[in-house]
């Protein structure tokens, strides 16, 4: 190699140099996040300030309750003063009242006046036994519950049906239940049955005269006492008779045949 040529290895370095420079010029430029510092400075003032408004706001919230607390606390105190010494007066108006009234002899008016309070006491005490005499007797005579799909007046449980037979396939449904045909004895209980029948319907009653004519009987073997013919019957009309009674929605009663099927009423105790 000749003196002032370049030798191999500087001209390689020099080259890769010149590529490292390009590659590094080549490179974005890389963004760097900076505050600067009047920015800085704000922000922590503004820290300093919300910081100190906190504080001043929290002072203020301790006062104001301790106030309230002081406030309730000298209420409290003043009602139980109060109170103390309306009992003081009291005690002292009574102790009073009691001087007067031994000086005055009035102590034996008010023992009167008390031996009447309990006479009265007393006579109020007798009525109220009374009264829950009365209740009792009353519970003793309504019922106090009927089987399913039956109604209840008074002391009885009734049946009304939804389906017709004859008077004798009626008796024996209603013997079956421990019950029999509807015994009507007081205008009441005609109200009551009829007030349960729709119109155009007719329903048997427990009433036939089918062993002597004209000699009606219930079927418990009690004598009619009560009843409510419609006019002009019983008639007894046509080749069979009419030896068994029905009811109407008017209440009002008829004979008919006791081999027509009809509604019937079923009838039995609580």
């Amino acid at each position: 190699m000749a003196e002032g040529e370049d030798s191999p290895y500087e001209n390689w370095g020099l080259a890769e140099k010149m590529e490292l420079e390009k590659q590094e010029w080549r490179k974005p430029p890389q963004k760097v996040l900076s505050l600067p510092g009047s920015s800085l400075g704000k922000a922590i003032m503004l820290l300093y300030v919300l910081l100190a408004l906190t504080f001043v706001l929290l002072m203020t919230l301790t006062i104001v309750s301790l106030c309230r607390a002081s406030s309730v606390q000298e209420a409290l105190e003043g009602a139980q003063m109060r109170s103390e010494e309306g009992q003081a007066v009291a005690w002292q108006n009574l102790s009073k009242v009691q001087h007067t009234l031994e000086e005055k002899d009035l102590v034996g008016p008010l023992q009167q006046q008390l031996k009447d309070l309990k006479e009265q006491q007393s006579r109020n005490s007798e009525l109220l036994t009374a009264v829950l005499e009365d209740t009792k007797k009353l519970s003793e005579i309504l019922c106090t519950s009927c089987p399913g799909g039956w109604r209840q007046f008074l002391k009885t449980c009734y049946f009304f049906s939804g389906d017709t037979k004859p008077w004798l396939g009626a008796k024996e449904f209603c013997d079956s239940y421990n019950a029999h045909l509807a015994v009507v004895e007081t205008e009441q209980e005609d109200k009551f049955l009829a007030t349960h029948i729709l119109e155009q319907r007719e329903f048997w009653l427990g009433l036939s005269d089918i062993h002597s004519e004209g000699d009606w009987h219930w079927v418990n073997g009690r004598p009619l006492t009560f009843s409510l013919w419609k006019k002009g019957e019983p008639n007894n009309v046509g080749a069979q008779g009419e030896d068994c009674a029905t009811i109407y929605s008017s209440g009002y009663w008829n004979d008919i045949s006791c081999t027509s099927s009809i509604f019937w009423i079923c009838e039995r105790s609580c």
